[in-house]
């Protein structure tokens, strides 16, 4: 008795949740090194569709902006689907759960990474520290003109049992060694450069641990998956700029290239419009209304932020919220939701 109670409660619920939930995805993988928890198990991805389909009402990013736009009454308890970056399983494991599960999705592609041979820094820079293998006793950069130091001490060694112990570490939690100190000091210090100051700490990070490039343990798309990927029936292809950056450390003149420049060579391959983008990073300190005006004036339609939140008929279109779904299990996820909506 007590549990159809309860069932019944849940569906009231689901019933008058108010406005619209954006999720946020990465990576649909097993992943050994996840420090931002980009990674969500194909199982658990297929379980979180499952309650979509059952309990909510998965819906396009470019059908809620309509009912923005138009004013009218969003259903409840609508849900979008959004990925990040353009990683090469969302073509050959995600989309084929959200076919099944009868989804969409908007996927945003960050163009001067497609068909790359590498991965992104903030992956590789787990890859050089988080390993299993010696380093260097001392770490050494120019950035900007500014030295950094760093001594490793026992920390340049790093066996397979340390890896095996940490490896579910992830950034917000209190680092248990040097290395994850180190990790998340250097992501702190190269996420707001420009893309050929990442390059050039990166080329120096690679020289110093004594590799070249590692080959990607998170392949990106190529060309040719992009266009397959825009041809299913249920994906949205949305750009995400060239190089990934931090946009308002840019210059004007830069943030046009990014954003302009991201819309023109994705309808170049494409061969059609693309009306929805989001911000790299995508928190208050990444963007900035200068930002929001180029995206505008570039003739996107929509654009999505990394701040969590419930979309309602005020909410600014070009600084939609989302919230970012870690890998998690089915009640877990569900409760989230609900949570979001009854905040």
């Amino acid at each position: 008795m007590k549990n159809l109670l309860r069932k019944g409660i849940r569906n009231l619920k689901y019933q008058f949740a108010r406005g619209a939930l954006i999720l946020i995805y990465h990576r649909i993988s097993e992943s050994a090194l996840d420090p931002w928890s980009l990674s969500v198990s194909p199982n658990h991805f297929a379980e979180h569709l499952a309650v979509l389909q059952r309990s909510f009402h998965p819906t396009s990013l470019q059908d809620l902006a309509q009912s923005l736009r138009d004013g009218s009454k969003l259903r409840s308890g609508s849900i979008v689907i959004t990925f990040d970056d353009g990683y090469a399983d969302n073509l050959h494991i995600a989309q084929p759960l959200l076919e099944r599960f009868d989804c969409p999705a908007t996927v945003f592609l960050v163009t001067g990474a497609i068909g790359a041979q590498y991965e992104f820094w903030w992956d590789e820079l787990a890859t050089l520290l988080l390993q299993p293998h010696p380093l260097p006793e001392r770490l050494e950069l120019s950035i900007h003109g500014e030295a950094y130091s760093w001594q490793l001490g026992k920390a340049e060694e790093y066996g397979q049992a340390d890896y095996s112990r940490y490896r579910n570490w992830r950034a917000g939690q209190p680092s248990p060694s040097f290395r994850h100190d180190l990790y998340r000091q250097l992501w702190q210090l190269i996420q707001p450069l420009s893309t050929e100051a990442q390059n050039g700490v990166m080329d120096a990070l690679r020289a110093w641990a004594g590799d070249s490039r590692i080959p990607p343990a998170h392949r990106l798309l190529n060309r040719e998956e992009c266009i397959e990927l825009s041809q299913a029936k249920q994906i949205e292809i949305g750009a995400h700029t060239i190089n990934h950056v931090s946009l308002a450390s840019l210059s004007g003149d830069s943030q046009c290239s990014e954003i302009f420049g991201s819309k023109t060579q994705l309808e170049k391959i494409l061969n059609e419009q693309v009306k929805s983008f989001s911000y790299p990073f995508g928190k208050r300190e990444d963007y900035n209304p200068e930002t929001v005006a180029v995206v505008q004036e570039a003739g996107f339609s929509v654009a999505c932020c990394n701040e969590s939140g419930v979309v309602h008929r005020a909410t600014d279109l070009f600084q939609l919220p989302r919230i970012h779904i870690p890998d998690c299990s089915a009640a877990e996820f569900e409760n989230r939701l609900l949570s979001k909506f009854y905040a």
